[in-house]
């Protein structure tokens, strides 16, 4: 069994998004063994790879790094590997929230903000078959810390610099990661102005508490595609 990405979908994520440089595996077997020495808590949700043992281990500085064609071509050779994307310019609205209901209106709310129309598919979603949880893809230039409101039951987060999200691959759980309507082909632009003015009436609509902002984590530029040969 494949647990992580094919080289097709590498192939997708690079040449086709354009996004290679940000691109990262992670071991997406969950009957895979941590390495003792390795810091990771949980498999499957954060960059990681297999040492010369066999066992997985965190990549180090992982937030710097800009990935090569030798190592996107090396990755994607492991069965086992899936893919992160680092959110330095393609961005994602995270509706951590496992009611169904709650997240679709979330969901469907988030796409009408933006003055996109949820049934022609203008805005990836990545989703899995056992949650309700979503995951809403969109491009934004220029530096945004990490932001989070609570809602009823869940958390949703807008993940930038400094973060990441698994495009492809398996879940702990055991069941893949899913995109609505097959892989996205292209990554919608927001400017700031819209993100913001939506970004602030979602909240007003869906929070339960405060809205917190972090801190803007490395100075980076938009990616450019990297190759696979």
């Amino acid at each position: 069994m494949r647990y992580g990405a094919s080289i097709g979908e590498w192939s997708h994520f690079d040449l086709i998004l354009g996004l290679g440089a940000d691109l990262l595996p992670v071991v997406s077997n969950p009957n895979a063994k941590i390495s003792a020495t390795s810091s990771l808590k949980d498999l499957g949700k954060t960059p990681s790879r297999y040492n010369v043992a066999g066992e997985v281990v965190g990549i180090a500085k992982w937030t710097e790094k800009k990935a090569s064609s030798a190592e996107l071509n090396y990755w994607l050779t492991e069965p086992d590997s899936g893919i992160c994307i680092q959110t330095r310019y393609a961005r994602a609205l995270d509706v951590d929230v496992p009611d169904q209901t709650l997240s679709d209106a979330i969901t469907a709310r988030w796409v009408e903000l933006l003055g996109l129309d949820l049934l022609t598919d203008t805005l990836p979603i990545r989703s899995r078959s056992n949650s309700g949880k979503q995951l809403l893809v969109f491009a934004l230039s220029g530096e945004y810390a990490k932001r989070k409101f609570t809602v009823e039951g869940g958390i949703v987060e807008m993940l930038g610099n400094g973060q990441q999200f698994i495009a492809v691959g398996t879940h702990p759980s055991g069941v893949r990661y899913e995109w609505k309507n097959g892989l996205p082909n292209d990554l919608i632009e927001i400017n700031a102005t819209d993100f913001e003015a939506a970004w602030s009436d979602l909240v007003a609509e869906f929070a339960t508490g405060e809205a917190t902002t972090g801190k803007v984590g490395q100075s980076v530029t938009r990616p450019r595609g990297v190759e696979i040969t």
